[in-house]
């Protein structure tokens, strides 16, 4: 089954010449087919006839043999053994050629002893012409008949199964060929249907869609599973009838966005002429508003001037108040120093303590040791440890006022920094206001000349206008135009159907 498919598919991607080679190749193959089954054949009856005709011509002269020897033995004439001799003679050189063909095993021991029957023929025939003494005529007679008898039925037989054989042949070699003849008809007849099939079925199915192109619908669709030149021609129209399907479609879309554009240009185009007219109406207005803008101007580069000078006043200020805050920052930071400095000394004082009190504790071990000798030394050993214990207490709570105080003087040295910073930024935005108010002041200098040339500006404007004006009407009888035409092109590309929309009735 894969085999026969995988001849299908190798014969559906020819192309139709290599089909129709392949086609009369297969043909006269069977052609040649029933040629040479019937050479075949008709040289096997020939052989046969051939030897049919060869035992023909041995009964002949068997039966002239047989002729002769009876009439010798009626008449006694020499020349019956004269010719009796000759035929015996053509007998034998025709069975040498009996002897040369091929026979049926059935046959051929019949064959084989054709030449010992001979032989005894003659035998008995030399003792009926020259009867050895003591012998019986008629046994000889007898033999001799016997002999000859032997020799005609086993050429009879020869011919008959060799006429046999040749009518079995001829009835197998014409069933062979009506066979042959048959299958090469139908073989013909299938493949003459098959090709025919593939050519005209995909041409009718290719001109039908052709056809419906050409009446404008673009809704048909084609498929080619063969790769010959008529798949070839099918996917063609397939490829023109998908992009023309496209292209109607992008007509289609491109109509539908220009007679968008064309009403939303129309109706753009009424706006602006209405815009238009307000615009010129708005530049009469523009020209009284430059008069009072040009005082406004004026009044500002007078105010300006005086902030200029206001700011400088405040940039000394500030510079003055940043000063103090530095020196305050300086002060915050050797008192932060001081601060550092007695937490170091009462870190040493708080060390003594802890000694003291281990010395204490020292000498109290001792006095135990010497008993009542050193109770008196064991009382101050106790009062310089209540001491030392005091003393380190004091020192601890010494330690952490101080701590909270440089804690402070910290923060309030930091928040002096910030407060320095913060100087330095208001001296530093003091300073780019007054830059400012000086780049104010030489802008409204330049407004003021500015102002007079957009009074003339506005002149121009208004002179622009009213030419736009006019440019507005023409461009709105061109979208008006442009609208018509993309009607008559959107009516023109209407005949085609592209299978997404409903077919127009009409």
């Amino acid at each position: 089954m894969s085999l026969f498919s995988g001849i299908t598919r190798i014969f559906n991607n020819a192309n139709i010449a290599t089909k129709l080679a392949a086609g009369f190749t297969l043909v006269l193959l069977l052609g040649s087919s029933i040629a040479a089954s019937g050479i075949y054949h008709l040289t096997s009856i020939s052989e046969r006839a051939e030897k049919a005709v060869l035992l023909k011509k041995v009964n002949d002269l068997l039966a002239e043999a047989k002729y002769t020897r009876l009439s010798y033995m009626a008449n006694h004439e020499q020349k019956f053994v004269d010719q009796n001799r000759q035929a015996l003679d053509k007998l034998e050189v025709r069975l040498a050629e009996v002897a040369t063909y091929h026979w049926e095993p059935v046959d051929q021991a019949q064959v084989d002893a054709m030449p010992e029957n001979i032989r005894r023929y003659r035998e008995n025939w030399q003792h009926t012409l020259n009867p050895p003494a003591g012998s019986d005529p008629q046994q000889i007679r007898d033999s001799l008949a016997a002999a000859g008898l032997a020799l005609t039925s086993a050429s009879d037989q020869l011919l008959n199964h060799e006429m046999t054989y040749t009518q079995e042949e001829v009835s197998r070699t014409i069933k062979e060929m009506l066979i042959i003849i048959t299958i090469a008809i139908l073989t013909g007849a299938l493949l003459s249907w098959r090709m025919t099939r593939q050519i005209t079925v995909p041409l009718r199915h290719t001109l039908d869609v052709a056809q419906r192109i050409a009446a404008g619908d673009l809704t048909a669709h084609i498929r080619s599973q063969s790769n010959d030149e008529v798949g070839q021609l099918t996917r063609a129209v397939e490829g023109m009838n998908q992009n023309l399907r496209g292209i109607i479609g992008d007509i289609r879309n491109g109509v539908t966005q220009v007679t968008r554009a064309s009403s939303e240009i129309a109706a753009g185009n009424i706006d602006l002429s209405a815009r238009t007219e307000q615009q010129a109406s708005a530049l009469g207005q523009t020209a009284a508003s430059m008069e009072e803008l040009t005082a406004t101007v004026k009044q500002n580069a007078d105010n300006a001037s005086q902030a200029s000078k206001l700011a400088s006043s405040a940039a000394d200020t500030a510079g003055r108040g940043g000063k103090l805050v530095s020196d305050v920052v300086g002060v915050m930071k050797d008192i932060a120093v001081s601060s550092k400095q007695i937490s170091e000394i009462t870190s040493v004082i708080n060390s003594i303590a802890f000694q003291t009190n281990i010395l204490a504790l020292n000498a109290a071990v001792e006095a135990a040791r010497a008993g009542e000798q050193g109770r008196g030394f064991a009382v101050v050993a106790s009062e310089v440890r209540n001491l030392a214990q005091r003393s380190g207490q004091a020192a601890k709570e010494i330690e952490t006022l101080i701590g909270h105080s440089v804690s402070k003087v910290n923060s309030g040295s930091v928040l002096v920094g910030k407060a320095g910073d913060t100087m330095e930024e208001i001296v530093q935005s003091v300073g780019h206001v007054t830059s400012i108010i000086h780049e104010i002041a030489s802008a409204s200098e330049e407004q003021s000349r500015g102002i007079g040339q957009i009074a003339l500006a506005v002149a121009e404007m208004d002179t622009v206008t009213q030419q736009n004006s006019a440019l507005v009407q023409q461009s709105a009888n061109a979208a008006a135009s442009l609208d018509e035409q993309a009607v008559n092109l959107e009516e023109t590309v209407a005949i085609f159907r592209l299978g997404n929309e409903p077919v127009a009735q009409g």
